[in-house]
């Protein structure tokens, strides 16, 4: 991340006015429509606490190797915590998926289930009950990747609305939280919505597409460098998330073997298209892909948010030696749990997973864990910090 600079901070010691709100933060005018659609609830406003620092500032410290200041706080809702995701509407997959969260002040109007993309000239079909879009499977856009230069072309992107994107986000990137680019479909998910899921994954190991394959990930990098380069070059963004299931529900869909083959240089090309221009990478990939975990951090992935499914304790075992942050989940806590025991358990998240580089993740965020995590991890990161100054003198 070659455009955040090191620079070691004094930890102060904790101070219970920083729990105090002080103000709000801008949430996207679009926010409640997007997630109207998934079934999640959502607020006007989120509060703005008595911070030291801005998150923004907190989570560039962990991702320098640094101590932060506090635990980060990432939320696939990516509004109701550090983090603030972006998903721009001027993208063609955004929109044709529904995935809009921009500072649009009008909700994008979708004419029907079914949106067309301009990227790959792909058909994506809303599912409600599943709260996202797919390609509807039967027809491949691309039947055979050895020759997938006659079915589909690499977009071009100047034909996106650049200067739009630019004037109606403007605002929401200088407000402290740690801006996210999301990016969907990285190469697997890309050659799943071509080909369908099971061609696609037959495709991988099928010696006569394998020059194809190749040919069509080294095409899609370059495409994704310049399109980074570009967000970067108009938005302040800090990082960007690439949407790549490896795996289901039970295990990957592939061998490691294959993934270390066919998807971990083009991974590495991405990663490093993120880092030249100043920018962490956020590694979101469904399923059970724990033995995948080394091969991310050896891409150089600064941030993994898995699902619970996963074997926590052996990936931070086995990445706890590289750059790679994980995000672990916080437990669900019943509706009448008494302050004590909200306490407790934050305590009790902090003594497990303290001692490694992580940030906390939930799917619906409780504030009061939240809030006594972020009291637990500043108190004693600021000890910690204390103690090594002595060191020092």
């Amino acid at each position: 991340m070659q455009a955040i600079k090191k620079k070691k901070m004094i930890i102060p010691d904790y101070n219970p006015s920083e729990q105090e709100t002080v103000g709000t933060y801008r949430v996207y005018p679009a926010f409640q429509a997007m997630f109207k659609a998934f079934g999640f609830p959502v607020s006007d406003t989120e509060p703005r606490f008595n911070r030291p620092i801005t998150p923004k500032e907190n989570m560039k410290l962990l991702f320098l190797g640094q101590t932060p200041f506090w635990i980060p706080e990432d939320s696939p809702m990516m509004v109701t915590a550090d983090t603030l995701g972006f998903f721009p509407r001027q993208t063609p997959d955004n929109f044709a998926t529904r995935l809009v969260l921009d500072g649009g002040e009008e909700p994008c109007v979708f004419p029907g289930l079914t949106q067309k993309s301009a990227w790959f000239d792909l058909n994506w079909q809303f599912v409600p009950a599943a709260g996202g879009a797919t390609v509807a499977p039967g027809a491949p856009k691309v039947p055979d990747m050895a020759e997938w230069e006659r079915y589909v072309s690499i977009p071009n992107l100047d034909d996106m609305d650049w200067d739009g994107m630019e004037a109606m986000n403007k605002q929401y990137f200088s407000d402290g939280k740690f801006n996210i680019l999301n990016v969907l479909n990285g190469p697997w998910e890309r050659l799943m919505s071509l080909m369908n899921v099971s061609e696609a994954a037959m495709a991988l190991i099928d010696a006569d597409q394998y020059d194809g394959i190749h040919r069509f990930f080294d095409a899609y990098c370059i495409f994704f460098d310049d399109y980074i380069t570009r967000v970067a070059g108009r938005c302040s963004i800090d990082g960007v998330l690439m949407h790549d299931d490896w795996g289901h529900q039970n295990s990957a869909f592939f061998s490691p073997a294959t993934a270390k083959e066919m998807l971990l240089p083009y991974l590495k090309r991405i990663v490093a298209s993120c880092h030249k221009n100043g920018l962490i990478y956020e590694q979101h990939s469904c399923g059970r892909n724990e033995a995948f975990i080394e091969m991310y951090a050896e891409a150089g992935v600064d941030l993994y948010c898995p699902q619970n499914i996963n074997d926590f304790d052996y990936m931070l075992e086995k990445c706890k030696d590289s750059q790679l942050v994980l995000a672990c989940p916080t437990p669900m806590l019943p509706p009448d749990a008494s302050p004590e025991q909200v306490y407790a358990a934050a305590q009790a998240w902090f003594d497990h997973y303290g001692k490694y580089r992580v940030m906390a993740g939930a799917m619906f965020p409780n504030s009061l864990f939240y809030a006594a995590l972020y009291e637990i991890s500043r108190k004693a990161y600021a000890e910690q910090a204390c103690a090594s100054r002595s060191k020092e003198q």
